[in-house]
């Protein structure tokens, strides 16, 4: 359920409606309009895009780990699109992961990301070079 308001937000724009953040802005020249998704405090968008492209990546992985382990085909391309989710996710969690930190706030959820993400790109990108030489890849 972590990033659910970034699915939703996702939905919206694919629907071409307009996202409600259910906030108004209490100061300044924008007092008593609604704060747009990206403008909230703390990178509220941005660690909730991060946490949903990470559960994502993580899905991905298992996907294409099991079609590595199999006889189906399409192996490079299932493993290429997991690492490239994978690097985009880590990526939005590093920058997630300042914002939180410069609103004062420890980033515990988008650090783990941005931990297990990278381990998950060198992974990736190991398999896929060994996918590339045509040898078979170790399950570790």
């Amino acid at each position: 359920m972590f990033g659910r308001s970034f699915a939703s937000y996702l939905l919206d724009v694919l629907r071409g409606r307009e996202h409600h953040t259910q906030v108004n802005w209490s100061v300044g020249p924008n007092a008593g309009q609604e704060v747009a998704y990206w403008d909230l405090l703390g990178g509220t968008a941005y660690a909730d895009a991060g946490i949903f492209l990470f559960g994502l990546a993580m899905i991905l992985e298992a996907i294409s780990l099991a079609i590595v382990s199999s006889n189906i085909g399409g192996k490079r391309a299932w493993v290429t699109l997991s690492l490239g989710i994978v690097v985009i996710a880590t990526i939005i969690n590093l920058v997630a992961a300042g914002k939180v930190l410069n609103a004062g706030a420890i980033p515990t959820i988008s650090g783990l990301a941005v931990a297990f993400g990278g381990y998950m790109a060198i992974y990736q990108w190991k398999l896929l070079r060994l996918l590339n030489t045509g040898r078979t890849a170790p399950m570790t």
